[in-house]
């Protein structure tokens, strides 16, 4: 049995009903669920309160709530619908509990559709470490695994969406949980060179299913549940479909990183690289201080700095102009920019010097 809270409003499932309405799995299952009108502003202060004064003795607090309460969805929403990306606040009900073998409730019907073999975009597995999605079979409850190791997330009907450790839930017998991975899910590199090809492998497929990929990627082969496909952009996309059904989608962006030292002492030097390098790219090497303009040093996949405490004469393709900057700045950041089909840039990549220094160029290639 759920706590005497959650009791009241798991039950009142009508309450503040405005019609029924159907969702979908990503393969057309039809799953029953009702839209319900929010709470006023009050309301959600209110079962935001009772959320810690009714488990605090679980050890839930106020941190551990990452979305409001609200009446127009619940857990099971929360965990098969919106973390898949849909927006519409829906209450996806589990119709007909029945008691089954184990003698905790099992569904009949409903959120069952969402590990249907013909219907469902997930699959069970025994491996908790890998679950996406935890179905409190006993409780009638769901969850998904957080991004914070050891945690899941989940609504508390009414209530806020909570963090909680995996048994730190008011539901019967939290010990008792099925845990689901994705069916369909499209494995491979994180990004493929102009001119190159690269092999994608697509799990658990159904038996008719077609691969597909955006403009600027062409499939060259295919075998059993592999494709090749060549590039000619920087980024794009590779799917599986069953009919026009999107099963899995992999979104390869044009992203380009940095390698090289967090620090570099006075005196010394450190070389800087481009990951991943695409030999058909421009790459062009952007550098500054804290506060300072970013400047166009060089052209390359590579550069080598050094930390001085002159002033530094930044060397670019025919230029040597001395970039006037404060003293007694110690953060540096560095930038590589492309410009090849696609437009990308890398994230800002802090290098601290000690003291006075500054960083020079010395060479790049």
């Amino acid at each position: 049995m759920k706590s005497k809270i959650i009791i009241t409003w798991c039950f009142c499932i009508y309450a503040n009903v405005l019609y029924s309405i159907d969702v979908y799995t990503c393969r057309n299952g039809v799953v029953n669920a009702l839209e319900r009108a929010e709470f006023t502003a009050a309301d959600i202060a209110y079962y935001n309160a009772a959320l810690i004064s009714e488990y605090a003795s679980i050890g839930i607090t106020s941190s551990d709530i990452i979305a409001n309460s609200s009446n127009m969805y619940n857990c099971h929403a929360y965990a098969w619908h919106l973390t898949e990306g849909n927006t519409n606040k829906v209450w996806i009900i589990n119709a007909l509990p029945q008691p089954g073998s184990d003698g905790c409730c099992i569904s009949t019907h409903n959120i069952d559709i969402y590990w249907d073999n013909t219907y469902g975009c997930f699959i069970e597995t025994s491996s908790e470490a890998v679950a996406e999605k935890i179905h409190y079979y006993c409780g009638d409850h769901s969850a998904v695994k957080s991004s914070v190791s050891g945690k899941y997330e989940s609504k508390w009907g009414k209530l806020p969406v909570v963090r909680h450790s995996p048994n730190q839930v008011p539901y019967t017998s939290p010990e008792s949980r099925r845990y689901y991975i994705r069916r369909f899910s499209i494995s491979g590199p994180a990004s493929i060179c102009p001119g190159s090809t690269a092999t994608f492998t697509v799990s658990n497929p159904p038996a008719n299913y077609t691969w597909n990929c955006s403009t600027g990627y062409t499939l060259v082969s295919q075998s059993g549940n592999t494709a090749t496909f060549s590039a000619n952009i920087n980024s794009g996309w590779i799917s599986v479909r069953e009919g026009t059904t999107t099963l899995a989608i992999k979104n390869i962006p044009p992203t380009i990183d940095i390698s090289g030292p967090s620090s570099i002492s006075l005196g010394s030097t450190g070389t800087f690289t481009v990951i991943p390098f695409c030999a058909s790219n421009q790459y062009e090497w952007w550098l500054w201080e804290e506060n300072a303009t970013p400047v166009h040093v060089m052209n390359g996949a590579s550069l080598t700095l050094q930390a001085t405490t002159s002033l530094p004469r930044y060397l670019s393709p025919g230029a040597s102009d001395i970039l006037q900057i404060l003293p007694g700045y110690r953060n540096h950041y560095i930038q590589v920019r492309t410009y090849n089909n696609a437009y990308a840039r890398s994230s800002e990549y802090l290098v601290k010097v000690p003291g006075q220094g500054h960083l020079d160029l010395i060479s790049g290639g």
